[in-house]
């Protein structure tokens, strides 16, 4: 009998669990729950606030037999009443003892009596809101309360009950992500589902929630605990789909929320898919304990200014190791120069550009740990990359998800996939790392504020990409550094440089050093002299990136780039006051996706399937005259014109297929 795959093992044990579970006991009908089966909205459409009912009744799921070890038998809280919950116009007050509070949409967590845990972070009513993202490509939050010893405060509030958490509506944009992209879904957050006025929903089971499995429980907790006089590297190594971010994550919380470092550093060498930043960049990130105690919620929504960042300008340094290992060099020699140890938190605070605080927790530690999350290529060069940055880092402790054929590891865990949490857990539909990388770009252009130390994100996808307002930049004063085209997969002839800068995505950098005039620049044009300038910009080591911006046009005759980027302007001042080195822009392989291109109508056609009466225009030009997209015939109108010629698709190569001859034996 052959044996069976892990799906139908995950399909059994979700028929017997489906079995074994009682059904949930249904309101009266006078109850308004958390979760409203109201319609979703239409594409585009806005959720409009109504006024809410407080007398609600209450229900609990019952326990779950546990027969199987995949079966939790916690009991979740599905409604709300005014015994147990205080609603107001876009929060909710809950008191909870031993049941979990499973949380879908945006919210601010604030913990007002008690403790909770929430993906590996401990809240008490002294840490900071929590952030929560989560739609439905991406687990449920599940918050647990655990036991918690200090005095309680507060009182007042559902006296009854030991631990006692409020969940604030924010309304940040991140919600209207279906009005550009549709991958995430046509309402991503569930808002169809949510009280009105509120912008999330209590579900009623915790069979989406993120499940951390006890071995990964027990690691984070031990290392948490280590004393801090020396500074910590956590190095989380492991491949594809095994729960390397989530772990590093994980750490990142459990080491924010414990209560012995003020400052928590988090390197991101995952280029494929960064958890704070969006894809193609190296990153240095610190975290302020006083004001953040993490967010929960996919790399999407979770993109903030770096301490310090480089562009390797593809999602694999497959093409460019070289600069790949440069990047980590000096990011590491960033950290260890300025973060590893500190004799003042003013001067940590100074770094960070953050206002003063007045101490007032115990938090004793002077040093800083650094949790690295490294790449998830681990076979061939992407496993020697991984050698040498772990040379590099010179880690205190290594955590390898698997079976890794090295030999420095400290600890060796299960993937997430092989304990019973992933083997039990059965998801909604999750995004693809490619669906992944193209929500990153569009959520980090539409952004309108980027996250920093205390300071939340914010975006506005009611105008589409070509219909905003461009930063202009003057090459010659705005951009003394140039800009340059790194050769990544294919070398770009000078001649047409300026045509592949067009509609791209570029890094915003700073030169590596000063670039004094030269006197060959006065004969000639400033763009032959920002693109001769623009050299040092790509050679190996490579400069500092600020972030990234879409080059929407370009000007020959003024001399004039006109820019989309979600740094702002005193950012980016900040940045040359500090140093005194010049702007420029590097490009790489990055691409703008198919959605960002497109406008209001251009994308009701799509979505909608308009072929019928496609709009003629996209931005006011005609659609088979806009060049870079790549457009179905029927939304062209062309139906009677006779088909496309033959090749004129780009091709794409397929790394992940071998032949029969390559393949080993069993």
């Amino acid at each position: 009998m052959a044996p069976k795959s892990a799906l139908e093992v995950r399909r059994e044990r979700a028929a017997q669990q489906a079995q074994q579970t009682p059904p949930v006991p249904q309101a009266q009908a006078e109850d308004v729950p958390l979760a409203s089966p109201s319609p979703p909205p239409a594409p585009g459409s806005d959720v409009v606030d109504t006024s809410m009912t407080s007398d609600v009744d209450v229900s609990m799921t019952e326990p779950m037999k546990a027969d199987s070890p995949l079966v939790t038998s916690r009991r979740v809280l599905s409604y709300a009443s005014k015994d147990q919950c205080i609603l107001q116009h876009d929060s909710v007050c809950c008191g909870v003892h031993d049941e979990s509070i499973v949380v879908r949409g945006t919210c601010m967590l604030q913990v007002v009596r008690g403790a909770v845990l929430l993906a590996g972070a401990r809240l008490t009513p002294s840490s900071p809101p929590h952030p929560i993202y989560a739609p439905e490509t991406f687990p449920a939050a599940e918050i647990l309360p655990v036991p918690y010893s200090a005095d309680s405060e507060h009182r007042d509030i559902l006296p009854h009950y030991d631990t006692v958490v409020r969940l604030q509506s924010i309304k940040c944009g991140i919600e209207q992500l279906a009005r550009v992209c549709p991958l995430a879904g046509m309402d991503p957050f569930a808002l169809h589902r949510a009280v009105p006025g509120c912008t999330f929903t209590l579900e009623s089971n915790a069979s989406d929630t993120l499940c951390v499995p006890t071995e990964w429980r027990d690691v984070y907790d031990e290392l948490g605990s280590l004393p801090s006089r020396v500074p910590m590297t956590l190095a989380v190594r492991g491949g594809k789909n095994t729960g390397k971010s989530t772990l590093a994550r994980l750490l990142l919380h459990a080491l924010l929320t414990n209560g012995e470092h003020r400052f928590v550093a988090f390197m991101e060498l995952d280029v494929g898919q960064p958890e704070f930043g969006p894809p193609g960049m190296l990153s240095l990130h610190v975290f302020d304990a006083q004001r953040e105690s993490g967010v929960f919620g996919p790399s999407w929504c979770t993109a903030r200014v770096p301490v310090r960042a480089h562009f390797l300008g593809d999602v694999t340094p497959r093409n460019d190791p070289a600069r790949y290992m440069a990047a980590v060099t000096d990011l590491m020699e960033t950290y260890r120069q300025h973060f590893a140890s500190y004799q003042s938190t003013q001067h940590v605070e100074a770094l960070l550009h953050v206002s003063e605080l007045m101490p007032h927790t115990s938090r004793a530690s002077h040093t800083i740990p650094l949790i690295v999350n490294m790449h998830g290529w681990v076979k061939g060069l992407g496993l020697e990359l991984v050698q040498h940055a772990t040379a590099a880092l010179c880690p205190t402790h290594v955590i390898d998800l698997g079976a890794m054929p090295l030999a420095d590891t400290t600890h060796t865990i299960t993937p997430f996939g092989d304990t019973l949490a992933g083997l039990g857990a059965m998801p909604a539909r999750r995004l693809n790392a490619a669906e992944s990388r193209t929500l990153s770009l569009l959520s980090y252009l539409h952004t309108t504020r980027l996250a920093q130390v205390g300071v939340h994100a914010h975006w506005d996808f009611a105008c589409a990409l070509v219909a905003q307002r461009p930063w202009i930049v003057d090459v010659h004063a705005g951009l003394g550094a140039g800009w340059a085209t790194l050769d990544t997969g294919a070398h770009v002839d000078e001649a047409l440089s300026l045509l592949a800068m067009n509609g791209a995505i570029a890094a915003i950098v700073q030169a590596p050093r000063p670039l004094p005039r030269e006197e060959s620049d006065n004969e000639l044009d400033v763009w032959h002299v920002a693109l001769r300038r623009g050299a040092v910009l790509s050679a190996v080591a490579s400069p500092p990136a600020l972030g990234l911006a879409l080059v929407r046009s370009i000007d020959m005759e003024r001399g004039e780039m006109h820019l989309l980027t979600p740094l702002d302007g005193q950012i980016l001042k900040r940045a040359q006051d500090d140093t005194g080195l010049p702007l420029g822009l590097l490009q790489g392989a990055l691409d703008l996706p198919f959605w960002g291109a497109l406008d209001s109508d251009a994308y009701a056609d799509i979505v909608q399937w308009r072929h019928d009466r496609p709009a003629p225009l996209l931005a006011g030009v005609p659609r088979e005259q806009v060049p870079y997209l790549l457009w179905p015939s029927e939304l062209l109108g062309m139906q009677n014109e006779g088909a496309e010629p033959l090749g004129a698709r780009p091709r794409k190569v397929r790394r992940n297929l071998m032949r029969r001859r390559q393949m080993h034996p069993p």
